[in-house]
Order: structure tokens, then sequence, then C-alpha cells
């Protein structure tokens, strides 16, 4: 497409939103790349982590549907993660009754637990380094609700474009 064609305002627009996924881009990446360093000092991916750190605070278990749907993942990617998870030893089914895992809640282990007592020490350090440094708690409220908005109104599009797609 030609600049040419575009209005002024159209063109600012588009250097806005270029900026803005730029940005998270940028921040996804970098975030990832945090996650992974400080799992791999105790031998788990990041996702491997992450999904234990839920894992703790839902101390009744969630399947992997439940997982998936709170935080946004594919289904296949997290029972991947549980079942090298199960293999470690790091989650269990206390309810399982040979049907599938799939559907049943998977609950953190106790030496699990033991592992992400660090782990949840040094991404909470994490955390305060880059949420406490240069940002008030004013503008980091602000923030974190405009990111939470940012990402319900994307779904919303996302889901707009899936649902023509689908007609």
């Amino acid at each position: 497409m030609d600049n040419k064609n575009l209005k002024f305002d159209q063109i600012l627009l588009i250097k806005r939103f270029e900026a803005f996924a730029n940005n998270i881009a940028i921040i996804h990446k970098n975030i990832r790349r945090l996650k992974n360093d400080v799992m791999k000092e105790y031998g788990l991916t990041g996702s491997q982590g992450i999904y234990l750190s839920y894992l703790m605070l839902y101390r009744d278990g969630l399947t992997v549907s439940q997982l998936a749907e709170i935080i946004g993942a594919d289904k296949a990617s997290v029972s991947r993660t549980f079942a090298a998870l199960y293999k470690k030893g790091y989650i269990e089914y206390p309810d399982f009754c040979g049907e599938k895992k799939y559907n049943t809640p998977a609950i953190i282990t106790e030496s699990a637990q033991k592992i992400m007592v660090p782990i949840v020490e040094t991404i909470s350090k994490l955390i305060d380094i880059i949420s406490l440094t240069d940002i008030d708690e004013e503008n980091r409220t602000t923030m974190y609700r405009t990111l939470r908005t940012t990402a319900g109104n994307i779904a919303k599009c996302v889901n707009k474009a899936k649902l023509k797609k689908e007609k």
C-alpha cells in the first residue's frame, strides 16, 4: 500500500499500532527469556514452572482444560507439559479412576512444592524490579488495568474475525 493514499491520521494510527505491537512483542520475548532462565536452574522449562505455580495457587487441582483457559494456552500444549511434569513426579492425579487424565484435576506434589519455593522467591524479586522500578503505584495500577482492557479488546477482535471466517 502506498503512503500517498493514506491520510495523516491513518499514518499516525498505523505508527501507534506498530509501536504498541512492537513493545508488547519485546516484553513477551524478554519475559519468556526470564522465565526460561529462572526455571532452567531447577531443571524445568518456563511453562512447567508457570504451570506448577498455578497448581500451588489452586490447591484442589486443575484439569488441563481449566489451566488452558486460565492462562490462555493451547490445551494440547498444557496436556504435553502435564505429562512431562507427571513423569518427573511433580504432579499427581489423586482422583484418577482409569479414565482420561485430561479431565482429571492434577495437583502439585510435595517435591515440586519444595522446588517452587526458591523459584517463587526469585520471580518475586524480578517482579519487584520490573514493576516497582520507576513506576509509582498509580501508574502501575493504570498500566495493569490498561493491559487487561487491551487484552480483552484484542480477544474480541480475534473472535469477531474468527466468526467472520466461519460464515
